[in-house]
């Protein structure tokens, strides 16, 4: 509106007329000829200015992109120091001994379970070494806490036995770095079998149980047991009753439990406990198509009391 009213300043206008956007183009729209005349000639002008202001500075960006090139790039390539090999491609021995090397860290024997003879755990063949048991350290801290007529020692230690075996007549096994660390700094490793962690051999009688078998002669109840059935077949949709049971896998699932509220719900001084027991520490999840026979389900969990 300023532009306007000075371009018309030659002619009179009144304060109304000023006033307002819609006042002003009124009072030009009544106007004279030549009053409209000025006003066309000062928007060309405008119109030529702000072109060629646009244009200016279109100029005035690509110039100083071109000066900001041309001074960086230089100054970029001259400080840093380029190896004679760059972008180069790796020579046939280097991509081979990255493959190699590849498939050693990553092969059978490097992520192979070994056992340490010292508190019987399983760990990467990596993490541990391979010691005679004579040259075990300190070997009076490996002396059984708890001395029992079924162990076996070895030069007193008592050790896991399933994880020695002889090369060229010497008893030989693996052992941890955490076990070896404690023993060379003359302490007993707190997860070792003399440390009061030995159990024995589990006997053949408990070794066959089954889930609810175990649970049913157990005096903790550490986990709950989650069963996933499944149909061997894929997309199978008929489901025959009779034999149902051979036409199902799946696998167990184990999740911890509060064994407070287990302790409460049964006397762990009475074998067997309650069968509510196997409700609350087995649950079976069906995997099949969208409609299961339902009357297929009472048949799946009948339990063999043979």
């Amino acid at each position: 509106m300023k532009e306007i009213i000075d371009t018309v300043q030659k002619h009179t206008l009144t304060f109304h007329e000023r006033r307002t956007r819609a006042n002003l183009i009124a009072a030009i729209s009544a106007s004279s000829d030549e009053v409209k005349s000025s006003l066309h000639e000062a928007c060309q002008r405008k119109r030529l200015r702000r072109d060629q202001a646009c244009k200016d500075e279109v100029k005035k960006r690509r110039l100083d992109n071109e000066v900001s090139s041309n001074q960086t790039s230089p100054s970029v390539l001259q400080d840093v120091d380029l190896p004679p090999c760059f972008l180069k491609p790796v020579q046939e021995h280097v991509r081979q001994h990255c493959i190699a090397q590849y498939l050693t860290r990553t092969g059978s024997a490097a992520t192979q379970l070994q056992t340490c003879m010292i508190c019987a755990g399983e760990f990467f063949a990596s993490e541990l070494e391979e010691i005679a048991v004579d040259e075990i350290p300190h070997q009076e801290l490996l002396r059984p806490a708890f001395p029992h007529h079924t162990q076996r020692l070895f030069s007193g230690m008592l050790l896991y036995n399933n994880a020695i075996h002889l090369q060229d007549s010497i008893p030989k096994g693996h052992a941890c770095s955490k076990c070896m660390s404690m023993l060379r700094g003359s302490k007993q490793p707190p997860w070792s079998l003399s440390n009061g962690l030995w159990i024995g051999d589990i006997p053949v009688e408990l070794s066959a149980l089954t889930i609810p078998e175990r649970l049913l002669v157990a005096l903790h109840f550490p986990s709950a047991y989650i069963v996933k059935l499944f149909p061997k077949k894929k997309g199978a949709k008929f489901w025959d009753v009779a034999s149902i049971n051979s036409g199902i896998r799946g696998n167990v699932s184990t999740y911890r439990l509060n064994t407070s509220d287990i302790a409460d719900m049964v006397n762990p001084k009475i074998l067997p406990p309650h069968p509510a027991l196997l409700a609350s520490t087995i649950g079976i999840t069906i995997v099949g198509p969208h409609n299961f026979p339902q009357h297929s389900i009472p048949h799946i969990l009948t339990v063999n009391r043979a």
